[in-house]
């Protein structure tokens, strides 16, 4: 087995159809990775139960509706970068945009004040990346207070953003995402395109 938390929140408020594949792909891998599956309905039991395996190893987020192979998986595992992501789309259901977007953003400034754009496919980091797909490299875990970035995600729970910078998640991986910022550690991106079972 190889030494890899694989943290796999899924919720049942997402249909069969959508995980179905995610499900598939984690019983293909169950025999050569450590695996951890977790429901997570409430609000912040996802990040409670990052929380949980925070520090202990090199950790893989993957999302129930995201369908890597084996491959994309080992690349991850392999890469030299603390924090790396994968490429997918996001959809009008969680951006309200009429097109489909990457979901990974950098940020620019204008008139001094920061804002968030939308990354190209070939594009090879960020500074925002959602958590669909994603290695966090143990060193880095240890210079982030999760449990902080937990409780300033709660406190985002209500607050009302344009369309620019919607995205899934957007409390949770919007602070985490900032911790690497303040690190200056961007987010490497690998660019295939994952399946997205999201529209």
């Amino acid at each position: 087995m190889i030494i890899m938390i694989i943290l796999a929140p899924y919720s049942l408020k997402v249909s069969k159809e959508r995980r179905y594949e995610t499900d598939c792909f984690l019983r293909s891998i169950s025999n050569k990775y450590k695996i951890i599956r977790k429901q997570t309905e409430q609000p912040s039991e996802y990040e409670l139960f990052i929380n949980e395996y925070w520090q202990q190893d090199d950790i893989i987020i993957l999302e129930h509706d995201l369908v890597p192979t084996e491959k994309d998986l080992e690349e991850l595992i392999k890469c030299k970068y603390y924090i790396c992501s994968f490429n997918y789309y996001l959809y009008q259901c969680s951006t309200l945009l009429k097109y489909p977007v990457i979901a990974n953003r950098k940020i620019i400034y204008i008139n001094n004040l920061i804002n968030y754009e939308w990354i190209k496919e070939t594009d090879d980091f960020c500074d925002l990346s959602s958590l669909g797909f994603i290695k966090i490299n143990k060193e880095i875990q240890y210079r982030i207070d999760l449990k902080e970035i937990i409780n300033n995600s709660i406190k985002r729970k209500n607050i009302k953003y344009d369309n620019s910078i919607q995205s899934s998640g957007i409390n949770f991986d919007y602070n985490l995402s900032n911790e690497f910022f303040k690190l200056n550690k961007p987010i490497h991106i690998h660019h295939k395109l994952i399946k997205h079972n999201h529209a």
